[in-house]
């Protein structure tokens, strides 16, 4: 577990740096969790919540997973999430891929549910990430 800190995990050649923040992560919680991560690595950023790093980003991070939106659990055809946890009505970070400068942002709508068990046009989630170095072939 990594509560607002950071470590480094080595592949071969390949060096990511995987940073973790706490649920309530505040911008001091980010400094240090962040501390020592260098440019040079892939830096994975792992949150809760979306809403706290989209807040603090340093431009350093490659790749946030996030989840904690559930997707908005409840979603229209057309018009997405209703609502989700921490951003109210109609959210814009809800689930999906979203790009932010040159970070990407990946949230999953999981398995479980908010505070009302339902789900309406938006099924459980289990995703499959892939991360391969530059250069690397990404066709399969």
């Amino acid at each position: 577990m990594l509560n607002d800190e950071n470590t480094l995990f080595k592949i071969n050649e390949d060096t990511i740096s995987i940073v973790g923040l706490s649920f309530y992560a505040s911008k001091e919680d980010y400094d240090l969790a962040m501390e020592g991560v260098r440019e040079d690595n892939f830096v994975l950023l792992l949150s809760h919540a979306p809403n706290r790093p989209i807040l603090y980003l340093s431009g350093l991070e490659d790749l946030i997973l996030a989840g904690h939106t559930h997707g908005g659990q409840v979603r229209l055809p057309i018009i997405g999430a209703i609502i989700a946890p921490g951003q109210g009505l109609f959210p814009r970070y809800d689930k999906g891929v979203f790009e932010l400068g040159k970070t990407i942002l990946y949230i999953d709508s999981g398995l479980g549910n908010s505070v009302f068990p339902i789900r309406l046009f938006n099924r459980v989630q289990i995703s499959n990430i892939t991360i391969k170095p530059v250069g690397e072939n990404n066709l399969e």
